[in-house]
């Protein structure tokens, strides 16, 4: 690989994109976006005036697209014997992607994203990996060049170059980790090719004088083998040479492209052809301001022999006084008086509103689409319903921004699978409901093999975060709480984290309901227990008192009985006694 030859091909794909004026039209998008509407105008005193149209057209749309929540679910086709396990891998997956998603604070760069697409019509994010982790690189949409610049998809692209601009000194020290001659090192210097960067600002770097100063450095990447190759160098010098990364066979980038242009590669933003209307609105508006301070206003006019001007020049101060001399031979009006302002147009004033009432509305972002009502005097649903209407022209942006996504979780898994030969090490922590605090973190390990037999499949599901959203779904909540179709606690289950109403302390109030709750019973179980003892007591004393009394009935019938017995034997004694008396006699 020579570094001229990358350097040559990098010259082509830049020629290409200035022979359609990328470069300019990206330009004055972010100028006329942030507001620097006069540009190289050169006037003596006041600024010319401005109306932005174009940033709020810009802020809408890009807060439309971005407010779409997006979560990356992991699927897998293995329909064999290892479905169940390749699901419990699946599962693990979508763990680590959210925890790389909320490390790379994506939540917040895919705004950047999409705010750049909206402007010049393309955003690139490049990802490479750095101690084992996932990173990620923004690229502007001006320094990426395909090799076919008319394939929409990028991972049919046979190269792409990624132009960035580098401090020498990390160049040199990349290239001698890289084993490169002391010579080559020695022939990377610094350059001023800054021209083609987007900004001012970016266009004046700060001058090194003799010490370390930025150059140009080029990564290529192709495919080759079924592999993603790579390849860095400067104008002159080769500092990474061929790499292969075994497993990688997608190009770790990804592209959103804002609205799709025939027969292009890029895309097309919402600012550069609403210039012309922006521009008409400004010159307007700067004429009729001048016309207004020209005759608008009243002018005085005095006579000369009878008020001298420093007494013209105190009616500019309220509550002066001017003498004029006798009333009764000079009328006041014949001594000071005002002209009349001349008449503007109304068409001149009314013309400004009109074209920027016009400009929004056919940029599907005026004041009807953007749904502006009450949300006091509005169910969630009528908001909804009002907001989704307006975002139907987005529909195609949001779609995009779901591929974009999609792209990305594609290229994780690849990148996960080629920079992790002996198994993929996922941290897992779980978190408490009630308490929001984490566990003590525990780790798994995917082996790679399990993983280079995954099928996957990647879904992105799209869930609207927008505060209308989240109302919708907490006044449903709450009537189904009030028709008593779900008790309170599983409205709490069901209520987001994020949500209006406070989750956390809601679990907690729930808990301390329980834990009254579970007291409450615990006591009137001690109660009744209680009561059941002393109920028991009560029986047994009533039971004893009856077996007393029985045994009292028991000894005093047995009393009887003997004595009855007692008398029955002393009479048949006696009857004894008589029969023998009697015997003897005889």
């Amino acid at each position: 690989m020579d570094a001229m030859k990358i350097y040559k091909q990098y010259e082509r794909g830049k020629d290409y994109l200035e022979r359609f004026e990328y470069y300019t039209k990206a330009e004055e998008a972010y100028r006329y976006y942030n507001g620097d509407q006069w540009n190289g105008l050169k006037v003596a005193g006041e600024k010319p005036p401005a109306l932005n149209i174009l940033a709020p057209i810009v802020d809408y749309k890009v807060a439309t697209v971005a407010q779409n929540g997006m979560s990356i679910n992991y699927s897998t086709m293995n329909f064999d014997e290892m479905y169940t396990v390749a699901m419990q891998v699946c599962e693990k997956l979508n763990s680590h992607a959210l925890k790389t998603w909320e490390r790379l604070k994506l939540d917040q760069l895919v705004w950047r994203y999409i705010q750049e697409a909206a402007v010049t019509g393309d955003s690139f994010v490049y990802f490479y990996e750095k101690n084992g982790l996932v990173q990620l690189c923004g690229v502007d949409s001006t320094n990426v060049f395909f090799a076919d610049e008319q394939e929409q998809n990028l991972q049919e692209q046979k190269y792409i170059i990624i132009a960035q601009r580098m401090f020498v000194s990390d160049i040199k020290e990349e290239a001698k980790a890289n084993g490169i001659d002391e010579a080559d090192i020695g022939m990377i210097m610094p350059d001023s090719e800054q021209q083609w960067q987007i900004g001012d600002k970016a266009k004046e770097e700060i001058e090194q004088d003799d010490e370390d100063g930025k150059c140009l450095c080029l990564l290529k990447m192709w495919k080759s083998g079924g592999y993603v190759h790579f390849c860095r160098s400067t104008k002159n010098v080769i500092y990474q040479k061929d790499t292969v990364i075994d497993g990688l066979t997608l190009y770790p980038a990804a592209h959103f492209r804002w609205r799709d242009e025939k027969g292009s590669a890029r895309g097309i933003g919402e600012v550069y052809h609403r210039i012309p209307n922006q521009i008409e609105i400004n010159k307007t508006l700067a004429r009729n301001l001048a016309s207004i301070k020209q005759t608008a206003y009243p002018h005085v006019v005095y006579n000369k022999e009878k008020i001298t001007q420093d007494a013209v020049k105190r009616l500019s101060t309220v509550g002066s006084t001017i003498a004029v001399g006798d009333k009764t031979t000079d009328n006041v009006a014949n001594i000071i008086g005002y002209m009349e302002p001349a008449q503007i147009n109304p068409v001149a004033i009314s013309i400004v509103q009109e074209l920027m009432v016009a400009t929004r509305e056919l940029a599907g972002a005026g004041e009807a689409l953007t749904g502006n009502i009450n949300p006091e005097q509005a169910s969630g649903a009528a908001i909804i319903a009002v907001r989704d209407a307006s975002a139907l022209p987005l529909n195609n942006q949001t779609a995009a921004f779901k591929q974009f996504v999609e792209d990305i979780a594609r290229i994780w898994y690849d990148m996960w699978v080629a920079y992790n030969p002996n198994g993929l090490e996922i941290v897992t922590q779980a978190k408490d409901d009630v308490t929001g605090a984490s566990s003590q973190p525990s780790s798994q390990l995917i082996p790679a093999p399990l993983l280079q037999e995954l099928k996957i499949e990647v879904r992105i599901d799209v869930s609207p975060s927008n505060p209308f959203s989240k109302f919708a779904k907490e006044q449903a909540l709450q009537n189904l709480l009030q028709m008593q179709l779900i008790n309170f606690e599983d409205y709490v289950d069901a209520l987001d984290d994020d949500s209006a109403a406070p989750k956390a302390k809601l679990k907690q109030i729930t808990q301390k309901q329980k834990l009254r709750s579970d007291a409450q019973m615990q006591a009137k179980q001690m109660i009744n227990n209680q009561q059941k003892m002393q109920l028991n007591a009560q029986v047994q004393s009533q039971e004893a008192d009856q077996m007393g009394k029985a045994s009292e009935m028991i000894q005093q019938l047995m009393g009887e009985r003997a004595m009855y017995m007692g008398d029955e034997k002393t009479d048949e004694s006696k009857g004894a006694k008589k029969k023998a008396k009697e015997t003897t006699e005889v």
